[in-house]
């Protein structure tokens, strides 16, 4: 079954219509032996979400709501909270578009050649922020509000950052900062292209993350001009000229630096998770969306077992330690 998954798998590799998030090298690092599939790589991540999760996720969701009530209390907008707070789940929207910048040309590229997509995050940012603009000009514009674009800004800021950092161990703010231009040239380059792209990824995991917006935004992104991503590409470059604040006591930066954490630990625990399942053990993805939900954590137990790394991180942010135990209580039933 595993052969037959892996032989089907790569003999697409060279297809332009499979989008794909990572693979897997041989110990010679000549061959590859394991493609991970965008779709999949998304669609095992809300799963993991979805079955363990949950209760982080709401929280995480109601600090972030939490963060936007006090920019809005503070302005004399709290009318415009309500709106907001029903369209924007944060930590599954970060999920969906925390990779889309792999879905670049020149990443796909890259991936197929060496299994890495260096600052493809950039690229992700960029779109989400494309996004959030998108969702605000919808919920608010339309309703003849006057709504000054350091409010867009400010709403943005904890999404954003948790996809510019969710690679932060590999590559920190500064180094973002000196490759964005470059990124941002990239797209340029080949705009048409990238956005047939990110499209077709965004339809692929449509299924994953339902959104009274997200039909309608990846009809508006086909017909998105180069022009159209220069607003975006200047909240980025804020953001990275300003992250310095963040540690100056000022407290709408440092707040939503804190929010932005938030987020960030859960997408990096499922990222993770996803990751392996689909490259190191190179599961057929299939196989793992009929699984029982006792199975499936099973193989997510043992995972976070053997990485220790991982393993912490989980029981920092959580507040507990995801073990067999702990599955037990939820499913009440014993894992085998």
């Amino acid at each position: 079954m595993k052969e037959d998954y892996l032989e089907r798998v790569l003999k697409m590799l060279t297809s332009r219509d499979m989008m794909i998030s990572g693979c897997k090298k041989d110990d010679n690092e000549k061959k590859i032996i394991c493609i991970e599939r965008y779709k999949d790589h998304v669609g095992i991540m809300f799963k993991t979400l979805d079955l363990l999760f949950n209760t982080y996720t709401v929280y995480v969701n109601k600090e972030y709501i939490r963060y936007i009530k006090d920019l809005y209390y503070l302005s004399g907008r709290e009318n415009l909270i309500r709106e907001y707070e029903t369209t924007v789940d944060c930590v599954k929207l970060a999920i969906f578009f925390h990779d889309i910048g792999k879905c670049l040309g020149k990443n796909q590229r890259s991936l197929r050649n060496s299994c890495a997509a260096p600052y493809h995050e950039i690229s992700s940012a960029i779109f989400l922020s494309i996004y959030l603009e998108y969702v605000f000009n919808n919920l608010f514009m339309s309703k003849n509000l006057l709504i000054e674009n350091k409010d867009l800004l400010k709403t943005s800021i904890p999404l954003i950052l948790a996809i510019l950092l969710h690679h932060h161990a590999i590559r920190n703010i500064k180094d973002l900062g000196k490759a964005l231009d470059d990124e941002i040239k990239n797209l340029r380059i080949s705009f048409k292209t990238d956005i047939n792209n990110i499209t077709k990824c965004l339809e692929e995991t449509l299924r994953f993350y339902t959104s009274v917006y997200m039909s309608e935004f990846i009809i508006f992104l086909k017909n998105l001009d180069v022009k159209d991503i220069d607003r975006s590409s200047a909240v980025l470059k804020l953001l990275i000229k300003m992250y310095d604040k963040i540690f100056d006591n000022e407290r709408i930066w440092s707040n939503a630096y804190r929010v932005s954490i938030l987020i960030n630990s859960i997408l990096s625990v499922v990222d993770n998770i996803s990751a392996h399942l689909n490259r190191e053990i190179c599961i057929d993805p299939e196989k793992i969306y009929s699984m029982s939900n006792e199975e499936f954590i099973g193989y997510i137990i043992d995972i976070i077992e053997r990485r220790k790394g991982l393993q912490e991180f989980v029981r920092i942010f959580t507040l507990r330690e995801i073990n067999r135990k702990y599955i037990k209580n939820i499913l009440n039933k014993d894992l085998r």
